[in-house]
């Protein structure tokens, strides 16, 4: 699954003819399918002219018409097609200027903080936590002894202890289960972590390009800060940087506002490729992209920088998202398209629907049979759309409770059983078997969600303006836990059991026990 940046931003409120101001509306949408946090620019809309698009956004009820203007000329951009450089946090209380008690300092016992199947709150934990409730409590009058009717009351005496045997039998039965419990492992600083290395570029603090030789690490992007580091908590190398940045496990790039002709170099630093024109390079697993001045066409590059194929519309990219099978596209006019692998185009619909067509969010599956986005606003509905044998077909959709007025998170798991999706008041889970969909109430916008160990728990990250909320929830739709904490950067990755959470200027990881 992924993690998805802005795919336009400059984007602002104007007033229409009656002179009122309308709502500021955002329009936008990495394998390395836990991180899709690889920077994709934030704003595809960038040109080497302060161009602007107008972008029209209302209803056809009389509300009035929302404009939203893209600029071609955009500001840094330095989250991933999902981050936003935004803060991913876990479910333990972590600060920003101390590790505190929960996630200790390395080298120190960890003590768990568990989390029962049955309880009334777990007072283990420092922050508060929200925990299903598996109980009854019956009330009963008190009457004194000498005012008690024994014998005129035995009917009822006995007919409410037959109730609450037989409650008492059911809710007995019921397993327990084992307990789910969240144990810190490691917090490693990458603030003092030695640099990347860069092939022909001498550096002493750089690290040894033969650390990298032995696979199995993880990438990550953290405010300017972005590198590599393995599960047992080795901090393999951290490069800080004032431009641009993208990363996947398989190769990194850093490019200005103006890049042209940039290169793409390997984890150990060795070149990788240089990919020709201007424009901004997004790096998703082994994939290679470049976002075309203007934000209506993108191209994707052979390892050896040669391009595969280029895509062009008359529309601002709005979302995009890619796994080995294939790219999904989608448009601000409301296309929603998908090129295979090879270059080919295997579709392009407007899905329609909605008073306003507009892809908010998109997203492919790992073997490509599968295509999801959240479309339109005014009558926004969740879409799945199958596609076999040189066809597609939607086989569900879902109409949405509000609008959401901004890029919409949209990704699979990696079987591609579920998608999840973003709602106007939290997450929506589609289950593509059984072609249901469960919603779970959470504030703000999601920003990432973990893969699923046994298709059981999984961790989200949403997000408010100043906070953020990494939330754990069992299927379908039960609430578990959650916490609430600030931070300036972050990440999150999960990968089955393990929780990796990159919080400002650390990294730490959480292990999941009891998930069947």
């Amino acid at each position: 699954m992924g993690v998805t940046g802005k795919l336009m931003e400059g984007i602002e409120g104007k007033k229409d003819a009656d002179g009122c101001m309308h709502g500021t509306v955002k329009i936008g949408t990495e394998d390395n399918r836990g991180i899709r946090a690889h920077k994709l620019g934030e704003n595809l809309t960038a040109g080497a002219a302060w161009a602007y698009r107008i972008i029209g956004i209302g209803g056809r009820n009389g509300d009035g018409l929302k404009t939203a203007v893209t600029r071609r000329n955009c500001r840094i951009h330095r989250a991933s097609l999902r981050a936003v450089g935004k803060a991913e946090g876990t479910v333990f209380h972590i600060d920003a200027r101390n590790d505190g008690t929960v996630l200790q300092q390395e080298g120190c016992a960890h003590a768990k903080t568990r989390i029962r199947r049955i309880c009334s709150r777990c007072r283990a934990m420092r922050e508060f936590v929200e925990f299903p409730v598996l109980y009854c409590i019956f009330h009963f009058p008190i009457i004194p002894l000498e005012t008690m009717n024994i014998k005129g009351n035995i009917r009822y005496i006995v007919t409410g202890s037959v109730i609450f045997l037989a409650i008492y039998m059911f809710v007995a039965a019921i397993p327990i289960g084992p307990d789910v419990s969240f144990s810190p492992v490691w917090t490693r600083d990458i603030t003092g972590a030695p640099a990347l290395p860069v092939a022909g570029v001498e550096n002493k603090n750089a690290a040894s390009a033969g650390s990298f030789k032995a696979a199995g690490y993880e990438p990550f992007v953290l405010g300017n800060r972005f590198g590599y580091f393995r599960p047992d908590g080795t901090i393999l190398g951290c490069t800080q940087t004032d431009s641009r940045i993208s990363a996947s496990a398989n190769a990194w790039t850093v490019y200005s506002g103006n890049a042209r002709n940039t290169n793409v170099y390997n984890p150990d630093g060795s070149l990788r490729m240089t990919v020709p024109g201007s424009g901004f390079v997004h790096l998703d697993g082994e994939r290679t992209y470049l976002f075309i001045p203007g934000g209506d066409a993108v191209s994707q590059f052979s390892p050896d920088g040669k391009a595969l194929w280029t895509r062009e519309h008359t529309a601002p990219i709005t979302a995009f998202n890619s796994s080995p099978s294939g790219t999904v596209i989608g448009y601000a006019d409301g296309m929603l398209a998908l090129m295979r692998a090879e270059g080919s185009e295997a579709f392009a619909f407007y899905p329609g629907g909605s008073n306003y067509e507009i892809i908010l969010g998109a997203a492919i599956s790992e073997d490509g049979s599968l295509v999801a986005c959240v479309s339109g606003i005014d009558r926004q509905r969740f879409i799945l759309i199958s596609v076999k044998d040189g066809q597609h077909k939607i086989i569900y959709h879902v109409w949405l409770e509000g609008d959401v007025r901004e890029q919409a998170f949209v990704d699979f798991e990696k079987n591609g059983n579920f998608a999840f999706f973003q709602t106007a008041k939290g997450l929506g889970i589609a289950d593509v078997k059984k072609r249901t969909v469960e919603f779970v109430s959470l504030p703000g916008t999601v920003h990432a969600v973990g893969e699923c160990p046994g298709d059981s728990l999984f961790v989200v990250l949403s997000g408010l303006e100043d906070s953020y909320i990494l939330s754990a929830i069992e299927r379908p739709n039960h609430l578990i836990a959650k916490m609430t904490f600030r931070a300036k950067d972050a990440f999150l990755i999960q990968r089955e059991t393990n929780i990796f959470l990159g919080l400002d200027g650390a990294i730490s990881r959480i292990d999941i026990r009891g998930v069947k």
